[in-house]
C-alpha cells in the first residue's frame, strides 16, 4: 500500500467516497497497492460516531468490515465531545487498532492521510485525537491532515472554537495540512460571474450543493494520489530520467520536499479546475491557462489589508494531457498561477509541475489540481481567530467544552498556536 486513507466523521467519509470513485478506475497495475484482490475492498479505514454515512459508502469505496469503526451517537458538533468520546464506545482505540491491522497487512505504507472536517464534532475532535495518536505510533511515517473547513457564514455555532482546536492539533502532529475550504470550492464551482463578483479577501460563497463540493475535493485529492501515466516522450521533465517508466506512483516525500518543505508553513489550499465536458474535444495549449485561472479564482487575490497574496510553494498536477499540450502550455499556465499569487522573493521557483497523459475524470477530459501554499492563508486564519476570540471574550458556549473536561486553558493554548501560524504567513511575505 502506498497510502493509507483514514476518513473520520461525516464530511471526511463523504469526501473519501468521492476520492475512491475517481481513483479506482485509474489505478491500473497499481491497484494491488490500494485494494484487496480477493474481495475488492479498499485498503482504508472509515471512522464515524454514527453509522449512516459509512453505511452509505458505495461498494467501490468500502473498506473491509474490520476497518469500519462506527458508534451509535454523534458528537454534537463539539470538539471536546469528539476528543473525549463516550464511556465504553472506545472509538479512538478501535480506530487505532484498525489502522494497525491495515498497516501490518500492507507491504509498505508511504504516508497516512486523515480526512476530516475541522468545524464539527467527530471530524475535529476525534480527528485531532487520531492525528496525535498516529504520530506517536508511527513517528517516521509522513502524516497529512486533509482539513475540510466550514463555510465562513456558519455551519454550527461552535465551528470557530472547533476549528481553532483542530488546526492547533494538526499543526502540532501533521507534516502537512491540505486545506479544503468549502467557501473556495463553492466559488470554483459557481458560474464565473458569481464567483468573480469581488476580489476582496472576504467574499460570500455562492450556493452550491454539498455533493458537488465533496466531488470537487475528491477529484482534487485523487489528482494528487493517482499514479501518473507518462507520455512516450518522457512525460514530465522531473521523471524523464527514469528509463522505461510509463506509470509513476504517488510519492509522499515529493510533497514534503516542495509544498510542505518548511515546518512553519504547513497549510496549503486545494484548488481544482476541470475542463467542461462540452469543450474537451477542442482543448488546446491555451486551455491550460484557462484551467489555471479557473482553479485560482476560488481564492481571494488580496488579504484583509488589501495586499496581494504571494506563493510560498505549490504543487501543480495536470491530468488528461492531450498530445504535447502541457509541454507547450505549461509555462503560460504556471505564469497564470504566478500572476494570481506571485512567488515570494526568497523562493522564486516555487511551482512544482507534474503531468499525466491519462484523465481521471469521466467523461475523460483535462483537469488541473493545485496544492497551493500562499500568504493569504494568514488572512484565512485571522478570520477564524477573530470569530472565535469574539465568542471567547463573551464567554459564549464555553460550558459545552468544560462539560467534557476541556478547560479554558486548552482553548487559550490553541489560540496561541493558531496565532503563531497566522503570524508566520503574514511575515513570510514581508521584505527581508
Amino acid at each position: 500500500m502506498g497510502v493509507l486513507l483514514v476518513s473520520v466523521g461525516q464530511a471526511g467519509n463523504a469526501v473519501a467516497g468521492e476520492v475512491w470513485k475517481v481513483l479506482r478506475p485509474v489505478l491500473g497495475p497499481h491497484a494491488a497497492l490500494w485494494t484487496y484482490a480477493e474481495d475488492g475492498a479498499v485498503r482504508a479505514v472509515a471512522v464515524d460516531s454514527e453509522p449512516k454515512v459509512v453505511a452509505a459508502l458505495s461498494s467501490d469505496a468500502r473498506p473491509k468490515p474490520r476497518s469500519v469503526v462506527v458508534g451509535q451517537s454523534g458528537r454534537g458538533n463539539n470538539w471536546a465531545f469528539g476528543y473525549a468520546g463516550l464511556p465504553g464506545d472506545n472509538l479512538l482505540d478501535r480506530a487505532l487498532e484498525a489502522i494497525r491491522v491495515e498497516i501490518e497487512a500492507a507491504a509498505f505504507v508511504g504516508a497516512i492521510f486523515v480526512l476530516h472536517a475541522i468545524g464539527g464534532g467527530t471530524g475535529s475532535g476525534l480527528g485531532s485525537a487520531l492525528l496525535g495518536s498516529i504520530r506517536q505510533d508511527y513517528p517516521s511515517t509522513p502524516l497529512f491532515s486533509v482539513a475540510i473547513a466550514p463555510f465562513a457564514t456558519g455551519d454550527t455555532p461552535l465551528q470557530h472554537y472547533n476549528s481553532i482546536l483542530c488546526l492547533a492539533h494538526a499543526q502540532a502532529f501533521a507534516d502537512g495540512i491540505i486545506y479544503c475550504a468549502n467557501d473556495a470550492a463553492a466559488r470554483a464551482l459557481a458560474p464565473p460571474a458569481d464567483a468573480a463578483s469581488s476580489s476582496s479577501a472576504v467574499r460570500r460563497a455562492p450556493k452550491v450543493a454539498m455533493t458537488d463540493i465533496n466531488r470537487h475535493f475528491g477529484t482534487g485529492l485523487a489528482s494528487i494520489l493517482a499514479p501518473r501515466v507518462l507520455s512516450r516522450a518522457g512525460g514530465s521533465s522531473s521523471d524523464a530520467h527514469i528509463p522505461g517508466a510509463d506509470m509513476i506512483a504517488f510519492r509522499p516525500l515529493d510533497l514534503l520536499g516542495t509544498t510542505f518543505a518548511h515546518p512553519a508553513y504547513k497549510l496549503a489550499h486545494l484548488c481544482v479546475g476541470v475542463e467542461p465536458a462540452r469543450k474537451a474535444a477542442i482543448f488546446d495549449t491555451d486551455s491550460w491557462t484557462k484551467l489555471a485561472r479557473r482553479a485560482a479564482r476560488a481564492l481571494p487575490k488580496y488579504d484583509v489589508n488589501g495586499c496581494p497574496g504571494l506563493t510560498l510553494a505549490a504543487s501543480v498536477y495536470a491530468r488528461g494531457v492531450p498530445g504535447k499540450s502541457w509541454v507547450k502550455g505549461s509555462k503560460r499556465a504556471l505564469a497564470a498561477l504566478g500572476g494570481w499569487y506571485q512567488p515570494v522573493a526568497w523562493n522564486p521557483y516555487c511551482f512544482d509541475a507534474l503531468a499525466s497523459v491519462e484523465s481521471i475524470v469521466r467523461p475523460a477530459r483535462p483537469n488541473l489540481a493545485v496544492l497551493w501554499n500562499h500568504t493569504n492563508l494568514g488572512s484565512e486564519l485571522q478570520r477564524t481567530i477573530d470569530a472565535a476570540a469574539l465568542m471567547y471574550e463573551a464567554g459564549a458556549y464555553l460550558h459545552w467544552y468544560r462539560k467534557f473536561d476541556c478547560p479554558d486553558q486548552v482553548l487559550e493554548s490553541a489560540f496561541e498556536v493558531v496565532q503563531g501560524m497566522r503570524d508566520a504567513y503574514v511575515y513570510a511575505g514581508e521584505p527581508s
